[in-house]
């Protein structure tokens, strides 16, 4: 048990010091990075709500939809761009 123990120790200590972990911790951080994944879940939710009942919507709520679709699809793009920016500069 104590040799287990051990082992786990040691793999998280190997863990912390690794690229891996100071990747994910850095962008954890990163403001900016949460702030727009954020935007990104609500606009999800919104949507979620609005496909429920798609086929009622009035036709200026289907824009609406169409619209917040593709804004979520650009926002998706540029979240994963800024990632991209933030690795490079580790």
């Amino acid at each position: 048990r104590e040799l287990a123990t051990q082992q786990i120790y040691d793999n998280w200590e190997k863990y912390q010091k690794s690229d891996d972990f100071l990747k994910t911790l850095y962008l954890q951080s990163d403001a900016e990075l949460l702030e727009a994944i954020d935007n990104i879940k609500i606009g999800y939710l919104l949507l979620f709500e609005y496909s429920i009942d798609y086929k009622q919507l009035k036709p200026d709520e289907r824009k609406f939809f169409r619209e917040q679709s593709e804004k979520i699809s650009k926002s998706t793009h540029l979240v994963q761009e800024l990632i991209n920016e933030r690795l490079e500069e580790l």
